[in-house]
């Protein structure tokens, strides 16, 4: 594609950010998750180094704050897009908190701690976000434009 503006023509990229948001050309949000997770492992390593030092709820609330928080923002848009792998290494992540939280080692399964720590898998949390949104706009009636497209998907699926 080729924008002149005053016979200038624009520069063209393939990965934009957008109030936190990284796109790409063709809508897979890679780059978005690399650099999401990236941010996350990094503040893993701190708070591994002070593991022995907090309470197992503290590990919880600080893996649900600095490294699975930053997967809640615009996760209705971009969580349809993700190929499997990309889901695949979001759910790693939840898996090495879980580890980090129950004190598990590597090899052990952490289904059984998944289901103590009151969490829903990655997939499931997304799934919920999705659903909460949609709650809040067929609830709501707003904004406007959203409200009228669920309600016409809704029909159309009855």
């Amino acid at each position: 594609m080729n924008i002149l503006i005053n016979n200038t023509s624009l520069p063209t990229s393939n990965i934009c950010k957008s109030l936190g948001l990284i796109m790409d050309s063709k809508l897979r949000f890679t780059e978005h998750v690399s650099s999401k997770l990236s941010l996350a492992y990094s503040n893993l390593k701190l708070i591994y180094g002070f593991k022995n030092f907090l309470p197992q709820q503290t590990r919880k609330l600080l893996c649900d704050t600095l490294l699975l928080s930053h997967f809640n923002h615009c996760n209705s848009l971009y969580y349809p897009c993700l190929n499997a792998f990309d889901k695949y290494r979001i759910q790693k992540l939840q898996n090495a908190c879980i580890r980090l939280i129950f004190n598990v080692q590597r090899r052990t399964r952490i289904s059984t701690f998944l289901k103590r720590s009151n969490w829903f898998n990655m997939n499931n949390r997304f799934r919920f976000h999705m659903i909460s949104l949609d709650y809040k706009i067929l609830k709501s009636k707003a904004p406007n434009y959203l409200f009228n497209k669920s309600v016409s998907i809704y029909i159309s699926i009855i």
